[in-house]
Order: C-alpha cells, then structure tokens, then sequence
C-alpha cells in the first residue's frame, strides 16, 4: 500500500507541475487520454467522481463539454473535453489559467466559476447546445467545478 499511494503521490505531482487536470479513475476512460491522468489519486485534493472523463480536443469537433482556458504562465489556449456523467473539480491553487468559452455539446449539467479579484462564484447550469462566453479581461474567471448530469441529442462544439 506505501508503494501505491507513493506512485499515486508522484503521478499526481508530475500532473499538477504539467498543468494537467487531476481525475480518478474513471470506468470509461476517453481515447488518448494519458493513463497517469485517469490515474486514481486517493491522496490529491482535487479529483472527479466517477464516470467523469476528459480529453484534449483542440481542433476536433466533439458532442462533449469542451471548456477554453488561456495560459498565463506559459502562453498559449487549452482546449479540455468532459464527457460522460459526474462531477470534476478543478485545480485551485497553482495556476495562473483563466477561462473565457464553455460549450456544452450535447450534455446537461452545471460549472461553477470564481471571478477574480474578489474571488466571486457562481454556478450556471447548462443543457444541450449552451455556450457560454467570458471576458478575456477584468474580471478573469477561473474553473472551479463541472458536474454533467445527463446528455441527449447531436449538439457539438469545436475545439
């Protein structure tokens, strides 16, 4: 057991430094993802409850959430697809990241945001085909969490 958790401890530090989400296991992982993102982190305080998954989707066209986040450290956009149900919760601390285009494919649910610099959250709830569209200026939003309840339909996003 001291083993596992000490690779589990270690997976989820070379996660966090690469700015990657950390998730759980999920039941059905998504194409390409990397195993050490769908790794269980039974020790991470940020973590998705099952079936939640997600992907890189730049520049594909996908029926999942597909959420834009801008880099500030580094430069650069990244586009991070969610699909099926459960909830994930992002990375609060570490990041300089701010999200500006939510796209909620063909899924129904909520995401919770802060607006910084008051630290603001709030929660919008989302069904097929909702997008939703953030300032890329004052006040930056950052993730907090995402929960997908349920999906229907064709609606699709671009990446």
């Amino acid at each position: 057991m001291p083993l596992r958790r000490t690779i589990l401890t270690l997976t989820t530090a070379a996660i966090v430094s690469l700015g990657l989400p950390v998730a759980a296991a999920s039941a059905a992982p998504a194409a390409g993802a990397p195993a050490a993102a769908v790794a269980a982190a039974d020790d991470a305080a940020q973590a998705a409850s099952p079936n939640i998954t997600w992907r890189t989707c730049a520049g594909q066209t996908t029926t999942w959430v597909l959420i834009l986040e801008y880099r500030l450290r580094v430069g650069g956009l990244n586009a991070w697809c969610f699909g099926y149900t459960g909830t994930w919760h992002f990375p609060t601390t570490g990041t300089l990241d701010y999200t500006y285009h939510f796209c909620a494919g063909n899924n129904r649910g909520s995401i919770t945001v802060t607006y910084w610099p008051a630290g603001t959250r709030r929660t919008f709830s989302f069904g097929p085909g909702t997008q939703l569209a953030w300032a890329t200026s004052s006040p930056p939003v950052s993730l907090v969490s995402l929960t997908i309840t349920g999906w229907s339909g064709s609606n699709t996003c671009r990446g």
